[in-house]
């Protein structure tokens, strides 16, 4: 994601006031959906996102012509959290439901890739950047065990054999790592930093990814998520690529999801 600072200024300034206090105000409710999830119950939360889905959406197709494209990337977030509960059946292994979820909403950034076409400059890897991707991606294994010693996750597998770790890894791979920076790094957060500039479009977009996290309950993971957040986006403006940051996210997920529970618990 090639992001040019001095484009981004310039688009700042046609943003208007009415456009920046909706969009404050919608990452302010996505991330209340959240909390609600987490301490009130999934059935008014889950409401809650269908609204504000419903909400955005419509934004998008009235206001196209006023940097339409932010509401239809934060519709992205109610959407995820939908398909993450609404899927998970008993009858299916749990590291299956990440395909399960992540499969009809990856056909959704698919739909949405159409109007957002600009961002998916940052699939590109430019070979001066290597760098700093390979350092980004490393990052991933101190990550996982950190991670881990906060959260403590229960094992999905009570042991794991090699047929467990390629299929868990490859489906964490795809629908962990790579779909989450595509939406966080590589759409939410250009849009972001074209309405609030870059420092505070990349401090509210680390903010919506934290606020994902509410659910687990445990105020240093959800802090240790914002902080990867930074660190993803930061990389990601440095380098104009999001493949260091899918690298390091998918390590951090098979570590913490997949391996350190069967391994430490």
């Amino acid at each position: 994601m090639d992001i040019d600072a001095t484009l981004i200024k310039k688009e700042v300034t046609i943003v208007n006031t009415s456009t920046i206090f909706l969009v404050a105000l919608f990452a302010l409710l996505i991330a209340s959906a959240e909390a609600v999830l987490a301490f009130v119950g999934v059935v008014p939360g889950v409401l809650l996102d269908a609204v504000l889905l419903f909400a955005l959406l419509n934004l998008f197709l009235f206001r196209k012509g006023s940097f339409g494209e932010i509401y239809l990337v934060l519709a992205l977030l109610p959407l995820l959290r939908i398909f993450s509960l609404v899927v998970p059946v008993i009858q299916v292994p749990p590291i299956y439901w990440y395909a399960m979820a992540g499969t009809p909403f990856l056909l959704a950034l698919g739909l949405a890739a159409r109007f957002v076409k600009p961002r998916w400059a940052g699939l590109q890897l430019d070979r001066r950047a290597w760098a700093i991707q390979g350092l980004i991606a490393v990052s991933g294994l101190p990550l996982a065990v950190a991670a881990y010693f906060i959260l403590h996750p229960t094992p999905l597998f009570a042991r794991l054999n090699w047929q467990e770790i390629l299929i868990g890894s490859l489906i964490l791979i795809l629908f962990s790592g790579f779909t989450e920076e595509l939406v966080f790094r590589s759409m939410l957060q250009p849009v972001m930093q074209q309405a609030f500039g870059l420092r505070y479009g990349l401090l509210l977009s680390s903010a919506l990814y934290a606020s994902m996290f509410l659910g687990s309950l445990t105020p240093g993971f959800i802090l240790l998520m914002g902080l990867v957040g930074l660190l993803f986006g930061y990389s990601v403006e440095r380098s104009g690529s999001i493949w260091g940051a899918v690298i390091a996210h998918s390590i951090l997920s098979i570590g913490l999801i997949l391996i350190l529970p069967v391994l430490w618990y």
